[in-house]
């Protein structure tokens, strides 16, 4: 059997499917996996059926052995992957830590960029995202931390961005430190410093008219 069940790429969870301003279409997607190393990946989509090309649509869950030449691997580790277009960079996002445990979660977003949309991906440091790291060494430039503004939102999580009045608005989910860990959602603008690296402005808030 030249087949594998879930090894041959990335887990299809976590998916952030979008359009690039040459009007194609991408899929973002992938997680943790202790078994190997292409844990986040981007892939071209089909505009009209939505599925990746190449993929047979009677076996969605299977890929090649070795992996199908339609995923390219962006990423070696994190989860809830979210991809932009700004300027001249793509940015790749990444949560790293502990989810959903509360008071307790460790949850912190962090951003890659490159030059091209299947990267290589780097950090503020120029530390790549395509090799192996010790655990927590992982390489990433922040971009909300596990204890995001003064405290009250804890665990930040899994990127969203949406267009507002001019700029970027984004999205999270936290557990809130005021309110016994109840979680919440929390958006804030997202802006970029003088070297063109996003992080979130904690201490304003998006207006929706």
């Amino acid at each position: 059997d030249d087949t594998t069940w879930d090894r041959g790429g990335p887990r299809a969870v976590d998916s952030h499917v979008w359009d690039d301003t040459d009007g194609e279409m991408y899929m973002t997607f992938g997680s943790w996996d202790p078994v190997g190393q292409d844990v986040i990946a981007i892939a071209e989509l089909d505009p009209v059926t939505g599925r990746i090309d190449g993929f047979d649509p009677d076996k969605p869950a299977y890929y090649p052995d070795g992996g199908h030449p339609s995923l390219h691997t962006v990423a070696t580790f994190g989860e809830a992957a979210y991809s932009l277009h700004h300027g001249e960079y793509y940015y790749l996002f990444i949560n790293l830590g502990s989810c959903c445990s509360g008071l307790d979660s460790t949850y912190t977003i962090i951003v890659g960029r490159s030059t091209s949309i299947f990267g290589p991906y780097v950090d503020r440091d120029g530390r790549s995202f395509n090799i192996s790291y010790p655990e927590d060494s992982y390489p990433g430039t922040v971009v909300a931390s596990g204890r995001l503004g003064e405290g009250r939102r804890i665990g930040p999580g899994h990127t969203g961005l949406i267009e507002r009045d001019g700029g970027l608005c984004l999205s999270y989910h936290f557990y809130d430190g005021d309110d016994n860990g109840h979680p919440k959602l929390g958006m804030a603008p997202l802006a970029f410093d003088e070297a063109g690296w996003p992080y979130a402005v904690t201490d304003q808030t998006c207006h929706f008219r």
